[in-house]
């Protein structure tokens, strides 16, 4: 069966659930109906992750750059020499509880850590990647303590510790946070030999990569820049997602986030996040103490 049947009968199947859902409805059959909604909300997820993959795709295959899937992580952008090149894990989360959006970070994390079957490059750079779409979702708050529209720079530190805590889990049997091999490929920043007897080091963006991107090296007072391994963390949110802002109520529609090493320890710190009305923000990082 092609790609053209396969999507009809998808059609054709989606027809026949709203018919149940509708008599499901009408004979107020609450049992159905729950079930109903939680497939469909399966279902929307499901496709619309593997539509968002192709759409990457698409995107950088019209730069002219190399395109790997299902090989290394969902989409591989680059070759492995390329100073863009990186491993992708998209997920798209349509659920309104808290959770769903917590478990899609810490199943990419395990992914992206190359426990899955698909390992990134060595010199790739580990992208999570999530869609949070459900309308009704507070992430990363829970129903109790989601109290309306926040500040902005409160909805990002909150995230940051709610991402570390996920991405960080630590339940490998249940193929949850990155692996004991995802946290040692990460690399300490204050270790960095050519930044030796450094007390202080500083993550700054990449002046080679382009304007827009987030890709991060590690420096020092009086020293160059230096490539190292760490985890970004990219959300996107396709629902509306009001936050307050110095100059009033703005949308907020992506937010990125780099996870590294100092010592033994995991932080995550946001580094760029995109308004409606605001357009784009980059943030290096304040001095890091590393000894």
């Amino acid at each position: 069966m092609g790609t053209t049947e396969n999507i009809e009968t998808i059609r054709e199947d989606l027809d026949v659930l709203e018919h149940l859902c509708q008599t499901a409805e009408t004979n107020q059959d609450n049992q159905l109906i729950q079930k109903i909604e939680n497939s469909s909300s399966s279902l929307r997820g499901i496709v619309h992750g593997h539509l968002i993959e192709v759409q990457y795709a698409f995107k950088h295959l019209n730069k002219n750059r190399t395109v790997i899937l299902q090989k290394h992580a969902d989409v591989t952008i680059g070759n492995a020499d390329d100073i863009f090149a990186k491993s992708i894990q998209l997920k798209s989360s349509y659920g309104d509880k808290t959770n769903d959006v917590d478990t899609h970070l810490a199943k990419a994390a395990y992914q992206i850590s190359g426990a899955g079957g698909e390992v990134p490059r060595a010199a790739d750079r580990r992208v999570i990647d999530v869609v949070i779409n459900g309308l009704n979702n507070p992430w990363p708050f829970t129903p109790k303590s989601s109290t309306g529209v926040r500040k902005l720079t409160e909805l990002l530190e909150v995230m940051e510790e709610r991402i570390l805590k996920y991405v960080d889990e630590r339940k490998p049997d249940d193929s949850r946070g990155l692996t004991k091999n995802g946290r040692k490929w990460l690399d300490d920043v204050g270790d960095k030999k050519e930044l030796a007897g450094s007390k202080k080091v500083k993550l700054v963006f990449s002046q080679s990569a382009g304007t827009n991107s987030t890709l991060l090296r590690v420096t020092a007072a009086g020293k160059d820049r230096y490539d190292f391994n760490y985890v970004t963390v990219k959300l996107r949110f396709g629902a509306q997602r009001k936050v307050k802002t110095e100059s009033g109520t703005d949308v907020l529609q992506t937010a990125v986030f780099a996870i590294f090493k100092v010592g033994t320890a995991l932080h995550c710190e946001y580094i760029a996040y995109s308004l409606r009305g605001g357009g784009k923000r980059f943030f290096e990082s304040n001095d890091i103490t590393v000894s």
